[in-house]
């Protein structure tokens, strides 16, 4: 081991020595004393540092400005087209037929709500789906849209133009994949969309509630004719962008014609551009922006400096860095062998990786409980009941694929032909994915060293190489691929198919079962998600689910963000409603947040 990743592992050590030797409780007494809560008042069973979330929503006034940040500039404000940008800011700028409804007080189950629709039917065959679109949405103040009111006719114009651009089209288009549900669009009057189906899919409520770049984001009619949308911004969104400085930052404006009268609270929102994490959490200190994702192993020390930041819980959380293995068949395409993708699965160390990334020794030994669970092909952050633990007794014996046995996995090695270890390319952006990505990276190349595996990094640009020549080619490269990958659906069996299915298109990540390169997929994979999506009771598409993670543990055709736990958060007081409404990702909840201008650090002594 190396780097950042050596430098960790022995302060995680000497940590867990000191502890032992009894400084954990002197320590948690000296912090507990230095350090309040916020207002709301402190969550039932855990140290008085955490306050437990409250809707306060009832005591919400008008106006202010939320300043947040974001990592990577916008290259393009096409919502069809992917931009790592997207993540934090699509949600609040484009509509959706649908959305996932947040949880209150907990995680979200995944129900589906409307956000453009207010309701929807489906034939008793299954084959036709007729969306009533709201009297009361707009799109935002500009040229030239106007703020007219959201129709039918750009729906059905949103169809034509998403599945000639989408790069995740093969998920609904049914033109382009017989295996996707949709085969036409229509308006029949002002209000009303009519989708035709080519078979029942239970899922399509979900499909459409997809919130990551290049999903069915509805755009006006004028898209590409009247405006460019790469350049100019319009939805009818919570939020429209009101200024953009290249590289410096992105402002954003409440839209007055946004469906929900009573929300977003805010007049608007400011995003700095700001890749590093120090000078984020600079910012971040001294209230320039109201709250930023502090590295674990700081954030006590954190909250300990500045006593009037909230510290909230989170449920879990998994980190960005997701393992994608090249299929292309040369020799440089070694990963097509499963004792190599075995081999590498059980090189890491995943309770280290949670205990290095999230902190947890440090945490529960001052009261703070944590909770840490593994991924399996699906993430440990799936709505609950959809995911195993590969620890679980229930996985079955592929759990064993996930056990960190560095000594097996030296055999797994040797076995498939490289007695010396493996140098393989290890491919990743530069820059796109803000600046804790390349250290979860390190971490896991850190711990498969042990084992054998060698990496020779090569870092790409995001835009015009990682998408085109990594993420869009069925697994056509060499080596590895670090990446992020939109899921086109909230349904958890449809997530799992972005990858997993064969005909999920560019998004398919290209194995097969025998190695040999063709990119076939796994029949078997393919006959259950299949089945998956014409069923209808609930409880016989999560066995399904099931099922398929215990046969794809011993497959390991991707690598899930290993571990993850539940976490801590900091806020700014004034930021009500912080962590309360918890959607599929923070662009869906900044619209139930407000401003308390009493508060720290906009007022308040």
């Amino acid at each position: 081991m190396s780097g950042y990743w050596a430098a960790i592992a022995e302060r995680r050590i000497g940590r867990r020595r000191a502890m032992a030797a009894g400084g954990g409780i002197a320590g948690a007494a000296a912090l507990l004393a230095a350090c309040g809560g916020g207002d709301e008042g402190p969550a039932q069973g855990t140290s008085s540092l955490v306050v437990k979330p409250e809707d306060t929503s009832k005591q919400a006034t008008r106006g202010g400005i939320i300043k947040a940040s974001i990592a990577t500039d916008a290259g393009s404000w096409d919502p069809h087209v992917r931009g790592a940008w997207f993540g934090t800011l699509g949600a609040l700028l484009y509509s959706r037929l649908t959305v996932v409804k947040p949880g209150e007080g907990q995680p979200t189950s995944g129900d589906i709500a409307g956000e453009l629709a207010e309701g929807w039917e489906i034939s008793p065959d299954g084959l036709t789906a007729t969306f009533k679109l709201r009297s009361n949405a707009k799109w935002q103040p500009v040229a030239p849209v106007n703020a007219r009111a959201v129709d039918a006719e750009d729906v059905a114009a949103t169809w034509t133009r998403w599945r000639s651009v989408s790069g995740t089209r093969a998920t609904i288009d049914n033109s382009v994949n017989p295996d996707a549900p949709v085969q036409s669009v229509a308006a029949t009057d002002g209000r009303t969309v009519v989708l035709k189906l080519a078979f029942p899919a239970v899922t399509l409520p979900s499909l459409l509630s997809a919130s990551v770049g290049q999903a069915f984001h509805i755009m006006p009619r004028e898209a590409g004719q009247g405006y460019d949308p790469r350049t100019t911004q319009i939805g009818s969104g919570p939020f429209y962008v009101n200024e953009h400085v290249a590289s410096s930052h992105i402002h954003l404006k409440r839209n007055p014609g946004f469906f929900d009268t009573t929300r977003p609270f805010v007049d608007g929102m400011e995003f700095p551009i700001v890749p590093e994490y120090a000078t984020a959490i600079a910012a971040f200190r001294t209230g320039q922006i109201f709250t930023y994702l502090v590295r674990a192993e700081e954030l006590l020390g954190v909250k300990r400096d500045i006593p009037d930041l909230a510290m909230y819980q989170s449920g879990i959380t998994v980190p960005q860095a997701t393992l994608f293995f090249g299929y292309k068949n040369t020799q440089k395409g070694m990963f097509r062998d499963k004792r190599l993708r075995q081999a590498y699965s059980m090189s890491i160390d995943r309770d280290l990786f949670a205990e290095t990334w999230y902190n947890v020794s440090s945490f529960t030994s001052q009261g703070l409980p944590m909770e840490v669970a593994w991924s399996s092909a699906v993430p440990a952050n799936e709505f609950t009941g959809w995911w195993i633990d590969p620890r679980d007794k229930d996985f079955g014996p592929n759990g064993k694929y996930y056990e960190r046995n560095v000594a097996e996995a030296k055999k797994l090695v040797a076995a498939a032909g490289f007695a010396n270890g493996v140098e393989y390319v290890s491919t990743r952006a530069g820059g796109n994915y803000g600046p804790e990505y390349d250290r979860q990276i390190e971490i896991m190349e850190g711990m498969a060293a042990e084992a054998g595996f060698k990496p020779m990094t090569n870092v790409v640009q995001y835009q015009n190489d990682l998408i085109p020549n990594y993420q869009n080619v069925q697994g056509e490269f060499e080596g590895i691929a670090w990446m992020l990958r939109p899921q086109s659906s909230s349904d958890p069996i449809d997530k799992l198919a972005e990858n997993f299915f064969s005909k999920s298109g560019p998004n398919f990540i290209g194995f097969d079962p025998q190695g040999k390169g063709d990119h076939s997929g796994d029949p078997y994979v393919d006959d259950q998600i299949r089945k998956s999506r014409v069923e209808r009771d609930t409880e016989k598409r999560r066995q399904i689910m099931r099922d398929l993670q215990r046969y794809l543990g011993e497959q390991m055709y991707l690598i899930r963000p290993v571990s993850g736990a539940t976490g801590f958060e900091l806020a700014w007081p004034a930021l009500r409603n912080f962590m309360y409404f918890q959607g599929t990702r923070r662009a869906e909840e900044w619209i139930y947040f407000w401003l308390d201008q009493t508060k720290k650090p906009l007022g308040g002594s």
